[in-house]
């Protein structure tokens, strides 16, 4: 009887302690998730000079909603960003349009910032944008901005994944000699070159959940048609 007591005692004891372990790691996880959760915010603008449309300016950026020390200098960081791009455009609108006021081209830039990866000690950005400053098409482009969820830090490109800088080069150039030998007329002549010749620290990554994006802008190793050239690279 004596044991049987004690058996039941100790298996409610380890019921309490399981049921307060789970109860604490859920409600750190659902802390966590919360101080994780990003909204964004669009502005959205048409300029004039003169009384006629000069810029059509959108972009959309993220904001964390709980303002920890890291989610805030993140924050801050795309606000800045997303500020001297909007300065930056109407600059050269404005500069564009005295030179030809008879005959006003209206600019536009369209560009979205979306969290990609959240993972690992690390946030992930996408930016894509869609941007016409003249000329007979717009210009695209994608950019990486990848952080420390600790410190809010950007996370240098050699940083993300677990290879050497030489391994991941190599990787890289391997994806890019496949799409070649497959078609080459959809790259410039000296492509291989380009992306041999490349240092880490210049390219633009960013991540999904498996994935390390390695993204060649227009006109790097392929001609404008050809769009943006994105390779994966498995974390």
């Amino acid at each position: 009887m004596i044991k049987k007591r004690n058996f039941v005692s100790v298996f409610l004891s380890l019921c309490i302690f399981y049921s307060i372990f789970c109860f604490g790691n859920i409600s750190a996880i659902k802390a966590e998730a919360k101080s994780e959760a990003v909204k964004y915010v669009t502005t959205n603008k048409e300029y004039k000079m003169d009384g006629r449309p000069i810029l059509n300016f959108k972009i959309r950026r993220p904001v964390f909603t709980v303002k920890t020390k890291a989610n805030k200098r993140i924050n801050n960081y795309f606000k800045k960003l997303c500020s001297k791009y909007e300065v930056n455009a109407l600059k050269f609108a404005k500069e564009t349009f005295q030179k030809n006021p008879n005959n006003p081209m209206v600019h536009s830039l369209d560009d979205k910032i979306t969290l990609t990866y959240n993972k690992n000690g690390k946030y992930s950005f996408k930016e894509k944008f869609v941007e016409f400053t003249g000329g007979v098409h717009p210009q695209y482009g994608t950019v990486g901005h990848n952080f420390s969820k600790k410190t809010g830090n950007k996370i240098p490109n050699s940083k993300l994944t677990k290879y050497g800088n030489k391994e991941l080069k190599a990787k890289i150039y391997r994806k890019i000699e496949h799409l070649y030998t497959q078609d080459p007329n959809r790259f410039f002549p000296n492509a291989l070159e380009t992306v041999e010749n490349k240092q880490i620290k210049d390219y633009t990554f960013y991540l999904t959940d498996k994935h390390l994006n390695v993204v060649f802008q227009c006109y790097e190793i392929a001609p404008w048609a050809s769009g943006p050239t994105t390779v994966k690279i498995k974390l």
